[in-house]
């Protein structure tokens, strides 16, 4: 089976440090055709930034909207642009695992399924990975990941395997 070929999509605004902190974590996901950044009328140099950083790498795409229309216009556009067999919504502050994409791919393969999530790891501003696992590792692990009465899914909190559920976040 060859493999496929994801475009991440990620919409911003005004968040250029996170977005400098998880664009290594897209960057290197292995089955990555491209990483569509959505900037959704910043002004804090975003746009300078990919221009001087990125221009030359044809796995990113930047598009900017002249002025803020709302993070669901943003992603939509992103989605409009987007050319691969699969699209992964990603956030200007979440961090993804190496092999992120790929076991999101093998559990839907496994399930049979058309959509898939996993365990997020949101950085606040001025916070390093380290510090955000941390952060998550001590409020939320000790809680269940799956609540099967109620379907409330912890979702920073980490599963021993997969669980098909009927809802995403």
């Amino acid at each position: 089976m060859e493999a496929p070929e994801v475009s991440i999509v990620i919409a911003s605004y005004n968040r250029l440090k996170q977005v400098q902190q998880v664009l290594p974590s897209y960057l290197s996901q292995p089955c990555l055709k491209e990483l569509v950044i959505v900037d959704d009328g910043s002004t804090d140099g975003t746009k300078e930034f990919f221009e001087q950083h990125y221009r030359a790498n044809k796995q990113v795409h930047y598009l900017k909207h002249p002025e803020r229309r709302g993070t669901p216009f943003a992603k939509n556009t992103g989605i409009a642009y987007a050319s691969g067999n699969y699209i992964c919504i990603g956030e200007d502050d979440l961090y993804f695992p190496s092999d992120y994409i790929k076991t999101l791919i093998d559990e839907m393969n496994a399930h049979r399924a058309q959509i898939a999530g996993g365990r997020l790891i949101y950085l606040n501003a001025e916070e390093s990975l380290p510090e955000a696992s941390l952060r998550v590792g001590r409020s939320l692990n000790d809680k269940p990941y799956l609540n099967p009465y109620t379907l409330a899914i912890n979702y920073y909190g980490r599963g021993d395997t997969s669980y098909p559920v009927p809802i995403m976040h």
